[in-house]
C-alpha cells in the first residue's frame, strides 16, 4: 500500500459504486472483495476496488446485426437486377 492510498469505508465504498451497503456486507460476506478490519472496523483499498472491478467487468457483445449479403454475381449498389429476391 502506497504512503497516500485512500482507505474506503462501507459508506464509502457503496457510493463509489453506486450500491446499497447491503450489497457491500454481500461481498464482504462471500469474501468476493479484499478488506481489511482495522479495530474491528471494515476498510477497502481503493487499488484493490478497483482491480476486483476490472476482474468482474463484462465486455459488451458486437450489437450492430451481421450485414446482409446478397448472393454472388449480384451487384452490390443497387442496380435494377435482383434476381436473388423472389417474385410472385
Amino acid at each position: 500500500m502506497t504512503e497516500k492510498e485512500q482507505l474506503l469505508t462501507i459508506q464509502e465504498l457503496s457510493k463509489h459504486l453506486n450500491v446499497s451497503r447491503r450489497s457491500i456486507y454481500r461481498l464482504i460476506q462471500s469474501r468476493d472483495l479484499p478488506f481489511y478490519r482495522i479495530r474491528g472496523m471494515i476498510r477497502f483499498r481503493a487499488s484493490e476496488v478497483e482491480q476486483y472491478l476490472e476482474r468482474n467487468h463484462i465486455r459488451a457483445r458486437n450489437t450492430r446485426p451481421p450485414q446482409r449479403r446478397a448472393p454472388e454475381g449480384t451487384p452490390h449498389h443497387g442496380g435494377e437486377s435482383q434476381s436473388w429476391m423472389l417474385t410472385d
